[in-house]
């Protein structure tokens, strides 16, 4: 059901691939918080009954008693349930969705679709004719950018004493397994990109084992300690207490995100423009 889910997203809604695999994940992080939170064991993909779906819906919806949870990622996880009972239904009423042929998968476009729900088609043959292995990518550059803008906002400093509090706050321990370790490192709870919208403010950095940041890795904690509400609620005090408002909650979250996305766009307008005029001398 995982994998009808993933390309329905794709061939029916028009989202994109990245879009659709974060969809298809969070479902499993539904799975386990309703799971722990309502003590009944469950597994979405497993689901048939069209009513239950809804009700877990309605839970993570912005009125539903997992609202907070539901906020994760930028409202990732509300949207994600909300787009499985949307395809739950259409799979109920026109059958199974296939995985694209290898004609699709191979195609010279890229389907995209704009704010007012009109689809535009992009051409990519100059980007794959261009591909180069090992190269570096423009998308490391427009998600370096991203990380800059969100890295400075607001005028909020800190220093290593700081730090050195944090670090005492969860008493010296990897807030996530919550193992003593003598080499902590700085890890950011809520990741700093354009979906999760984290920030690098100490209320959003707390202390973790290699270990926990590897496995991590560019999780929302929220997400990543579904299954620990001890470790969760320990991290949600610690940034009430440094008065941070995950931008994710913000009002404006949608708006900040849009804005983000332009500049994305803008960072690799502005390569490729580039590109094409040292080209021209060579």
């Amino acid at each position: 059901m995982r994998e009808k889910f993933y390309n329905w997203m794709q061939q029916v809604e028009g989202k994109t691939k990245k879009t659709a695999y974060s969809y298809m994940n969070a479902i499993n992080g539904v799975s386990n918080h309703y799971s722990h939170s309502s003590s009944r064991e469950i597994n979405i993909y497993e689901v048939d009954d069209l009513g239950l779906l809804t009700d877990i819906s309605d839970d993570y919806s912005t009125t539903g008693r997992f609202a907070k949870f539901g906020f994760g990622g930028n409202g990732t996880i509300r949207n994600a349930i909300a787009t499985y009972v949307r395809f739950y239904k259409y799979d109920s009423s026109h059958g199974s969705i296939t995985s694209p042929s290898p004609k699709q998968k191979t195609s010279n476009h890229v389907i995209r679709r704009s704010n007012q729900n009109k689809v535009h088609i992009k051409s990519t043959n100059n980007l794959l004719k261009n591909a180069r292995y090992r190269g570096n990518a423009i998308g490391n550059s427009q998600n370096l950018f991203i990380r800059n803008i969100l890295s400075n906002l607001g005028n909020e400093s800190f220093s290593e004493s700081d730090w050195n509090e944090t670090k005492n706050y969860f008493d010296n321990k990897c807030a996530y397994c919550g193992m003593e370790n003598e080499n902590l490192v700085m890890e950011h709870a809520i990741p700093i990109n354009k979906l999760d919208l984290g920030e690098h403010r100490l209320g959003n950095l707390v202390p973790s084992c290699k270990e926990c940041n590897n496995k991590k890795h560019h999780a929302n904690y929220r997400n990543f300690l579904v299954n620990q509400p001890e470790e969760l609620a320990k991290i949600q005090e610690y940034m009430e207490q440094k008065s941070y408002s995950p931008l994710s909650d913000n009002e404006n979250s949608d708006t900040i995100t849009e804005i983000l996305n332009m500049a994305h766009e803008e960072i690799g307008q502005l390569a490729q423009r580039y590109i094409a005029i040292i080209n021209k001398l060579l």
